[in-house]
């Protein structure tokens, strides 16, 4: 064989094997994308799921490729499936919290209290926010009778899901200084737990519930005047995310 031809078929075989080592490369590139992206303690929403899309399409670029027989490249598509899995999960999670934001934004419209209630979702999940008045009378821990056909829609959504419920109680600065409640830890955790409650009396598994009071101890925003005040007066009902819990139970 001449010295040509033999440079020729090195550099043919050379450009034939080039494909396997870009293609490890993005894998273990993407990992440590997605490791990093799990490792930070808050994760916005929308842009997780744009890069999930992203990230996927790049992927499919690969289906219907060559079968990679290489033990170490096997080990990699492994690890590529893990990956795939937990944005598939991620994915139908995402879709389950905004079938359930666009059905409370609906009650809330119908209702025609937007502004004292609110729909959040950040890191924990969905957090359903009510002003203090929408549930309760100033300085009181009791539900108001007009409340519990909110809290009733409420409990209609929560009941069909599976996710930990979370019900939080906080006041402003003003001190309650009353016999029933002495500080505004016990006012807060009353509210929280009266919520609870009677989500527990409607059907909820008292295993998915829980129940805390803050107290005036984290405000929105300061409590300089009664409008902020009353921002700080609110009774939050979480629905969890299923990798929020785990990763409590994981740290615990």
């Amino acid at each position: 064989m001449r010295k040509n031809d033999r440079k020729k078929n090195r550099e043919e075989n050379k450009g034939e094997s080039g494909w396997l080592l870009t293609y490890a490369d993005m894998i273990t590139l993407v990992l440590t994308f997605f490791i990093l992206l799990y490792t930070m303690s808050t994760i916005d929403v929308i842009k997780f799921s744009q890069v999930v899309a992203s990230v996927k399409g790049s992927l499919g670029v690969i289906d219907g490729g060559r079968t990679i027989e290489s033990e170490p490249l096997n080990d990699m598509g492994e690890m590529e499936d893990e990956i795939l899995q937990m944005l598939k999960d991620w994915e139908e999670e995402e879709d389950t919290i905004r079938d359930i934001v666009i059905r409370l934004e609906a009650l809330l419209e119908v209702e025609q209290i937007q502004d004292a209630v609110r729909i959040l979702v950040d890191e924990r999940g969905i957090n359903i926010r009510f002003l203090d008045h929408v549930l309760f009378d100033r300085g009181r821990a009791e539900l108001k009778p007009e409340a519990k056909p909110l809290l009733d829609e409420v409990y209609n959504i929560i009941s069909e899901l599976d996710n930990q419920i979370r019900v939080e109680g906080y006041t402003c600065d003003l001190p309650s200084n009353t016999v029933e409640f002495p500080t505004n830890w016990e006012l807060s955790t009353r509210r929280a737990t009266n919520v609870l409650r009677y989500l527990h009396e409607k059907g909820v598994d008292g295993e998915r519930l829980s129940a805390v009071g803050y107290g005036e101890y984290r405000p929105l925003v300061p409590n300089t005047n009664e409008a902020q005040r009353r921002q700080n007066r609110r009774a939050d009902i979480i629905i969890l995310r299923e990798n929020y819990m785990e990763d409590l139970d994981d740290r615990n």
